[in-house]
């Protein structure tokens, strides 16, 4: 048994890093990163100097599962150690990394040229979705650092198989690979998909497997909202954040090369842990050992009166045996009644999943060993297909009934469940998601011919004359007349629909979210209804969504949450009033079959998987910093109140923290960010601050870390890091002593500093105003406005690099822009609508300027003229491969043969001719005609513009 660690909760929240994310809240709104306390604690737990080496976050759904793993897989990348991440949401990893330049793969101009190119390819799709694709499929080159592998892919190269995985393949193990994984970061998305039902297990063994033979040596992050899918599998995830180790040595000794009735037992003698002795009679685990093996292992946080989130309702009536869910209950028709009777006593061959969706006037004569898929694919089935206005349609490998079977007069002969989903969805308002867990016979596929043959056409579908308004709800025919007569204000719109399910390309799934969650779709006007299968369960979200039918039962009452939370998450309704933001939700049973029993037996495990949870959530290492037991208020389908493990926190833990690996690990970095924030805030508010008032007001101020945390220490030396200086008994005034606000103390002897001086004049109110009154009236004002040491600066940078640019200065120049570091010129970004407070600092690849009454802001990216060459160095004699680049290669509307494009050649083998031909548009003139000293002016006139376009200051005239 692994050995309980009593004090690993105990020790942790007393620590100064920990401490202040107790009721820590972001200050900083719109589109800029900041991570939030439950993501800032996972870096902080997993940091690959820490002893902590298996760690599950249960997060509820939309609470930033993703961002958090990635702020934990940058700390190891930093150092150079590899990260893996097993999931199936690889585009949702590479998303959320392209999203936020601060977590460095892109520049804010990138972003903003990824941004702008996905509109125009929503609305243009003809002329720039190629240049999106092109442009985001090179953003995506640069993520380096991760290895991405999904469940089955992972599993097929640790046992060098190839296809599907069964236990009797567990014979060629790749050590190599398990090699490489040594000091490595594992992160597993979704774990519960680690024990699937195709494969019970087989992914879950090839991941243990690999923790277990190298034990300590690697860290591994488990990531899910419900990581029990079936309560059985809480002894698989207690195995997980065990931590065994095997000498790989050894290892290799005992398998290598022998057959697989050596090789599978002591593959599996490796994976396996022994819990029997822990287990009661009937199979459950001991309160006590699940406390000990996992405490202080998770960390948990769900939905709790989120005012991001929107709200949720159950529509319907209670069924005995179930609690928290409401049904709507469907009565079925004679017909249809009749039909399923039938098939209860087994006279008819149909699967018990679909005929509790829909039953079929099916032949009597039918074979009973044939399914009804098999059947629509005789030559009967046609013929019969015709007696009952059916047609039978191919799509992808499924045959797909449609016609006028389907009308609503219709269908409601054969499924009362389908009827009433028709009769919701023409007399509701607002976007709809359809879920269904099954993608053919009477899955999704069904569904969209159903709503398409009663008037709600698809995404690409041309309106037909019974087509339904998306205003009115009228048919395209009566609409016409409705025009004329009633209300000629509204103009056709016709109601669509889309479809999502596994079967389609990860492009088009990509795609129809986009569409569906577009802002401008977020009433629904271009795209209504969503309908979707167990596809869309897990790492995706519908926006906006205001009705949540579900019409077939998932597997499991873990897997019926993840699709509620594909619908309330952060932010999801976003695009609409707060009166709207709410979530209707109507789960479908057909009563008088068997349905209800299936919900009833599923729920039953879910008794026993919410006990299993309210033991590891009073055990989970933040239970007392996000104080999760006191906002459970009662029992709900998410979570059971419970009582945290261990102490909380006093206020004695707040003025006396341990602050040992808070500043062993750098973590006071984050607190000295948000300080330099925050003070730069405050001076906005107020000019004039005594030390000790300016400390007690930063404490109360929002941020993360909490400001409540901050010494009067961090704040003084984060305030000389800003260039100000602390008076003990003489309070300047922001009128008289203006003169000696805004400059520093000057040594005897120039040091060149130039970011000193921009902070002192910049961050102040007074000097601020001046600046602005100056920035496009009175160039010369603005030359004024540089003290003499930084017109010392901009000499030295002249002279230095290219005299030239001093005198285009002084002509031209009305903003100074430097590249030295990231952000040298530091500078107050005023907002237009809050008082001009200061929010942050500005960054060298944006202008600013001022004009009209409010201040602008340009994207702007500093690049050399394309030289028509690119240059690369390789081998130890540093020669040159150069090729031309096509004048029109940045231009996607024009295509060309590729096969004509030069591949690339070294410099010492080309032509004369063409060498002449490079020197002279690099404007280099030599009357040496030997083809090695022609490569040696191309190369360094090639280095000399790239140093000079790399270093010093560039001037930009804005006017």
């Amino acid at each position: 048994m692994y050995k309980p660690l009593p004090s690993d909760i105990t020790d942790i929240i007393k620590r100064k890093e920990f401490i202040g994310l107790k009721g820590a809240v972001s200050s900083i709104s719109g589109d800029e990163l900041e991570l939030q306390s439950h993501q800032l604690e996972l870096p902080i737990l997993l940091n690959p100097h820490s002893p902590r080496k298996r760690h599950l976050a249960k997060y509820g759904t939309g609470y930033g599962k993703t961002i958090g793993a990635i702020a934990v897989a940058l700390t190891y990348i930093k150092l150079g150690l590899p990260v893996y991440v097993i999931s199936f949401s690889r585009p949702r990893f590479e998303s959320d990394l392209l999203k936020y330049p601060e977590l460095g793969y892109v520049t804010h101009e990138e972003v903003a040229k990824r941004k702008q190119l996905y509109r125009l390819a929503h609305f243009n799709k003809g002329r720039y979705i190629g240049e999106f694709k092109r442009y985001d499929s090179s953003l995506r080159r640069k993520i380096t650092g991760f290895k991405f592998m999904g469940y089955r892919v992972f599993a097929q190269r640790v046992f060098g198989v190839v296809g599907d995985l069964t236990d009797n393949d567990f014979t060629n193990v790749n050590f190599q690979l398990i090699e490489q994984m040594r000091h490595s970061l594992v992160i597993c998305d979704e774990i519960h998909n680690m024990y699937n039902a195709h494969q019970p297990n087989s992914w879950g063994k090839a991941i243990q497997f690999v923790l277990n033979v190298l034990g300590k040596d690697v860290t591994a992050l488990f990531l899910s909202a419900t990581p029990l899918s079936n309560s059985s599998e809480i002894l698989d995830l207690i195995s997980l954040l065990m931590i065994k180790g095997e000498d790989i040595g050894e290892l290799k000794k005992l398998i290598w090369d022998k057959p697989a009735r050596i090789q599978i037992p002591i593959i599996n003698k490796i994976i396996g842990f022994d819990h029997s002795e822990y287990m009661t009679g009937d199979g459950i685990i001991e309160d006590k050992y699940i406390l000990d093996t996992m405490k202080g292992r998770l960390s948990f946080i769900t939905t709790i009166d989120d005012p991001t989130y929107p709200t949720k309702s159950f529509h319907g009536t209670s069924i005995d045996g179930v609690k928290y869910l409401k049904f709507v209950k469907t009565k079925m028709s004679e017909i249809q009644k009749k039909l399923y009777t039938d098939f209860s006593k087994g006279k008819k061959v149909l699967r018990e999943q679909y005929a509790v969706d829909m039953m079929f006037p099916l032949p009597d004569d039918i074979n009973e060993s044939m399914t009804i898929n098999d059947f629509l694919r005789t030559p009967g089935a046609k013929e019969w297909g015709t007696e009952h206005d059916i047609l039978i349609t191919q799509k992808k490998d499924h045959r797909v009934m449609t016609g006028p079977f389907l009308l609503k007069e219709n269908v409601k002969q054969y499924s009362s469940k389908y009827y009433q989903l028709l009769e919701d969805i023409l007399t509701t308002d607002g976007k709809v998601m359809v879920y269904h867990e099954l993608v053919g016979t009477t899955g999704v596929m069904l569904l969209q011919e159903l709503l398409r043959v009663n008037g709600i056409i698809n995404e690409s579908e041309p309106p037909k004359n019974n087509t339904i308004c998306f205003h009115c709800r009228k048919i395209r025919d009566d609409h016409n007349l409705h025009l004329k007569k009633d209300d000629p204000g509204c103009h056709f719109k016709p109601m669509r629909s889309m479809i999502y399910h596994g079967e389609m390309s990860v492009r088009a799934k990509t795609n129809a979210l986009n569409d569906f969650n577009s802002p401008i779709n977020a009433y629904g006007e271009h795209f209504r209804i969503l309908i979707a299968s167990q596809a869309m369960r897990e790492s995706n979200q519908a926006m906006g969504v205001q009705w949540l039918l579900i019409t077939h039962r998932p597997v499991t009452i873990p897997a019926l949450l993840q699709v509620f939370g594909r619908v309330i998450r952060t932010n999801s309704h976003i695009h609409l009033p707060k009166d709207k933001r709410h979530v209707n939700i109507k789960i479908y049973i057909t009563d008088g079959t068997v349905e209800s029993n299936g919900y009833r037996d599923k729920m039953k495990d879910y008794y026993i998987i919410q006990h299993y949870d309210e033991l590891m959530n009073s055990i989970a290492v933040d239970a007392h910093i996000f104080e999760m037991a006191k906002k459970i208020k009662k029992d709900s389908i998410y979570a059971l109140k419970f009582d945290s493990d261990g102490k909380p926190l006093t206020e004695k833990d707040f003025d006396d923290p341990d602050d040992s690996t808070f500043r062993a690990f750098e973590y006071y970095r984050m607190e000295h960010k948000t300080a330099k924030r925050l003070i730069m805030f405050a001076f906005q508010t107020r000019s004039v601050w005594k030390f000790c008032d300016l400390c007690e007001y930063i404490r109360t101020l929002d941020g993360i870390p909490n400001p409540r945390t901050f010494t009067d220490g961090c704040i003084a030396f984060v305030i000389k890091q800003l260039g100000l200086d602390i008076v003990d008994n003489y309070i300047m005034s922001d009128g008289s002593d203006i003169e000696s606000f805004i400059r520093t103390k000057i040594d005897k002897e120039i040091i060149i500093d130039i970011d000193s001086d921009m902070v002192d004049f910049m961050v102040f109110t007074e000097k601020i105003k001046k600046l602005k009154s100056n920035s496009l009236v009175d160039v010369i004002g603005i030359i004024e406005e540089y003290t003499k040491k930084e017109h010392y600066q901009i000499l030295r940078h002249a002279v230095e690099n290219q005299v030239k640019l001093i005198w285009w200065f002084y002509e031209h120049v009305t903003k100074l822009i430097t590249t030295d570091t990231e952000m040298t010129f530091i500078s107050a970004k005023l907002s237009d609508t809050t008082g001009k407070a200061f929010v942050g600092f500005l960054f060298e690849n944006a202008i600013h300027y001022y004009i009209n009454d409010k201040w602008n802001t340009l994207s702007y990216t500093r690049t050399e003229p394309d030289n028509g060459i690119v240059i690369a160095s390789y081998d130890n004699d540093m020669k040159m491969k150069i090729r031309r680049i096509d004048a029109k290669s940045d231009t996607v509307d024009v295509e060309r043969d590729r096969r004509f494009d030069m591949r690339g050649a070294i410099c010492e083998t080309r032509t004369k001719e063409s060498l002449k031909e490079i020197l002279s548009e690099l404007r280099v003139s030599t009357k040496k005609t030997t083809v090695s000293v022609i490569c040696g002016l191309i190369k360094h006139e090639l280095l000399r513009r790239e140093e000079s376009h790399q270093g010093g200051f560039l001037w930009v005239n804005i006017l």
